[in-house]
């Protein structure tokens, strides 16, 4: 009877661990989904509001939404090709989720350019939220053929909106005027690479 009860007590917290790690899972794949959608209100759901955020532009939970609408006003879509448990806390700690992404937007799009698959996205999720979120960069060649051909043509077309884009370190305004800008400046640009 000792053995059974000492067998029990040893598995009982793998299956926990491992059921957090599951729920881990299905939250950043719910967060992915929803962003990569540009439905703000189901993503920030997710996230608690002392989350370290770090996904390119957004920084903090407030960003958001003025993030999504941003993805939206680029054409900028992603999906993930798989998510695991890189670090499961068997204490209740935070679980560590590494999604694998593919992205694209309307600029890259508009070149013909392959969606980059090289991305990725972590997670850090506790007691059913979102506390962290961290983007690794795109790879260079991407930034370099699909943003820097955008951001190319339009310090030709429109260098002085520039400053109206943009707020620091290359990473976009996150203002409805800029994105106004970011969405106006999409379209003129995927037009001019149809035409």
């Amino acid at each position: 009877m000792a053995i059974s009860t000492a067998l029990v007590l040893v598995q009982r917290p793998h299956l926990t661990t491992e059921r957090a790690g599951e729920e881990a899972i299905a939250i950043s794949e719910a967060f992915i989904d929803a962003h990569g959608n540009w439905d703000h209100q189901a993503a920030r759901s997710l996230v608690s509001d002392t989350a370290t955020i770090s996904i390119n532009p957004a920084r903090s939970p407030e960003d958001l939404e003025m993030e999504t609408a941003w993805m939206e006003a680029t054409g900028w879509v992603f999906t993930t090709t798989g998510c695991s448990v890189t670090r499961g806390l068997a204490d209740g700690g935070a679980q560590r989720v590494l999604c694998y992404l593919t992205h694209e937007n309307a600029w890259s799009r508009a070149l013909e350019l392959n969606p980059d698959t090289r991305s990725t996205l972590t997670f850090e999720v506790n007691a059913s939220q979102i506390v962290g979120a961290f983007l690794s960069s795109a790879p260079m060649s991407f930034r370099s053929d699909a943003v820097s051909s955008f951001e190319t043509w339009l310090g030709e077309k429109h260098p002085e909106d520039q400053e109206k884009m943009y707020r620091y370190a290359g990473l976009p305004s996150l203002t409805p005027d800029s994105i106004e800008l970011w969405h106006r400046y999409t379209n003129e640009f995927v037009a001019e690479q149809d035409g």
